[in-house]
């Protein structure tokens, strides 16, 4: 049974044996878990909830199973879905069950970036040239090296709350040679400065290292 099983089979199927059990590891405040569980429930599916802040036992086993911290991970039987957005993607008209709905999220970020950068250095307006280059510069290695100028750009976008940026930017620190704890003491910056406003993007910060570390590709340099 492929991953397609969670968006393409409904209940009356799934209750006849012919779909493997949907769980979801989540937590209460989790509003992607909610929205999760929300779009499985438009599709007529059944689920078991794992609350692994209820469970820290539960909590050590999703993250074995999926090496990733963040919720919620979902699963039909023993095949790992992945996040919510990992289930929107293979909700898309145009998946493949074959395709790796993991690493959708970062292959899509960087073909849309690409795409919409060629698209808006294609327009004669000097102005938006100039500052895209002005951001290429602002990141070359001077006084500060690459990974410092990375690191803080991170923290200035999860103080702005810019999912984008925040993406882009833990993308460029792995590239620079940033380790998973640089990462955390830097999240943890940022989670100070900007407040507990900050924490749902600090989980989808987290989510897109996880996938990093997976082995997805991380998108080319500047500009952003």
């Amino acid at each position: 049974m492929d991953r397609r099983s969670i968006v393409e089979f409904p209940v009356t199927a799934q209750s006849a044996g012919a779909t493997p059990a949907i769980t979801i590891y989540s937590t209460a405040v989790c509003p992607y878990c909610v929205a999760a569980k929300n779009f499985l429930k438009s599709k007529g599916q059944q689920w078991t909830e794992v609350r692994i802040d209820l469970d820290p036992v539960e909590r050590e086993k999703m993250m074995a199973k999926t090496r990733r911290t963040s919720v919620p991970q979902i699963f039909v039987g023993d095949v790992h879905v992945g996040g919510y957005d990992d289930m929107m993607a293979l909700h898309r008209p145009g998946m493949s069950a074959a395709d790796d709905g993991s690493k959708d999220r970062i292959a899509e970020f960087t073909d849309f970036r690409k795409r919409m950068n060629e698209r808006i250095l294609g327009e004669p307006n000097q102005v938006v040239r100039r500052f895209f280059a002005l951001d290429t510069q602002t990141y070359q290695a001077g006084a500060l090296d690459v990974k410092t100028k990375e690191l803080l750009g991170l923290v200035a976008s999860m103080v702005l709350r810019c999912d984008d940026c925040i993406s882009y930017h833990v993308a460029q620190c792995k590239d620079a040679g940033v380790t998973r704890e640089e990462f955390f003491e830097t999240f943890s910056v940022g989670l100070v400065v900007g407040g507990s406003i900050v924490i749902p993007h600090l989980r989808r910060a987290v989510d897109f290292l996880d996938q990093l570390e997976g082995g997805a590709a991380a998108p080319e340099a500047h500009e952003h």
